[in-house]
């Protein structure tokens, strides 16, 4: 997902009435990451190879920084980590005031702060073509 659109995705997730539901990564724009059939730890994806059914992709180790193994840890991870890691880390956008964590943090502040946010009602306008009123 480009930058552009998880902000977007980010935006709609924080402010539709609702439960926010994220998955570790969202915040710092972190996506699936290609896992080789030598590399497949999921039961599902070992007994059905190549269907693409198990979790390994989305189960790549949260990126923390730029060091090696994206500071998870000290040792090769039982997964692949993503290409991007050292771009895409909590180290590198936890003080970028443009970032998407950032996005996320403002986001997550301004729902505690507005109730309509979580319990309030939604009233859809009529729209046509790719628009969400």
């Amino acid at each position: 997902m480009r930058v552009t659109q998880a902000r977007v995705a980010a935006v709609l997730l924080l402010t539709v009435r609702g439960t926010p539901t994220m998955h570790y990564g969202d915040e710092i724009g972190m996506v699936n990451v290609p896992v080789p059939p030598e590399s497949v730890h999921d039961p599902v994806e070992k007994r059905l190879p190549g269907i693409g059914m198990g979790p390994d992709p989305q189960r790549a180790l949260l990126q923390w920084s730029e060091r090696a193994y994206a500071g998870f840890s000290a040792s090769a991870p039982w997964l692949p980590l993503a290409n991007d890691f050292t771009i895409r880390n909590f180290e590198k956008q936890k003080n970028d005031s443009t970032s998407l964590l950032t996005l996320y943090r403002r986001l997550i502040e301004l729902r505690r702060q507005n109730e309509a946010l979580s319990i309030g009602e939604y009233s859809p306008l009529p729209a046509s073509g790719n628009l969400f009123a």
